[in-house]
């Protein structure tokens, strides 16, 4: 009677401790799904800084970028690439493509560059910078970041955008050398149909002797 009885209690301790087991079990996928929610809801992406111009080369300026990136899990995740792409004066001047960059738990600060061809900038930027005059800098873009299952597998890629414009930014001093450079290109702006007439008589002329 007495082994009975105990049989009879051991099972129900394992039953109770199979419950238990399959109680934690639940909990934890739980808490793993609510982390995945929290993770996909929260993760942002903002300037965190004044856009800075520098010039380089006659023709060449490049802009840097300070971007703040929040990863709102408890692991190191990777962002499979940050693109942005560069707006002055709501005119198109460059983008930047930064590939597999890691992202700690928590904030983290991104430093990009965009370098731009002054060559090929609409005229009212160039006139506006030849100028000194402040302008308007607007940077759009996302990072593409990789969800992993359990930190091992990618499960889905994560669209993180920001969109930054500030208004009334001083350009620096400009150099000379830049300068000229400058006022060359202004003076195309200025005078483009009488410089492509010139160039059109000019390709006549030309193809007229052969």
């Amino acid at each position: 009677m007495r082994s009975k009885l105990s049989n009879i209690g051991l099972s129900n301790v394992g039953k109770a401790l199979r419950i238990i087991i399959y109680l934690v079990i639940l909990v934890g996928i739980a808490c793993w799904i609510y982390d995945l929610y929290t993770m996909r809801s929260e993760w942002r992406a903002s300037l965190v800084d004044m856009p800075r111009i520098e010039y380089s080369l006659p023709t060449y300026a490049t802009i840097h970028l300070d971007v703040d990136v929040y990863n709102p899990s408890h692991s190191k995740v990777r962002a499979r690439f940050v693109w942005y792409s560069i707006y002055v004066e709501n005119q198109f001047v460059g983008e930047g493509f930064e590939p597999y960059i890691e992202l700690r738990p928590g904030h983290n600060v991104l430093h990009l560059d965009a370098k731009i061809d002054l060559s090929r900038l609409p005229c009212p930027v160039l006139e506006a910078l030849y100028e000194g005059r402040n302008v308007t800098v607007s940077i759009r873009g996302y990072a593409v970041i990789d969800l992993m299952l359990f930190g091992v597998v990618s499960y889905k890629q994560l669209l993180v955008p920001f969109n930054k414009t500030v208004e009334e930014l001083k350009p620096p001093t400009i150099p000379e050398h830049v300068k000229d450079a400058l006022k060359l290109y202004v003076y195309l702006c200025e005078h483009r149909s009488e410089v492509a007439k010139l160039l059109e008589k000019l390709g006549g002329a030309i193809w007229g002797t052969r």
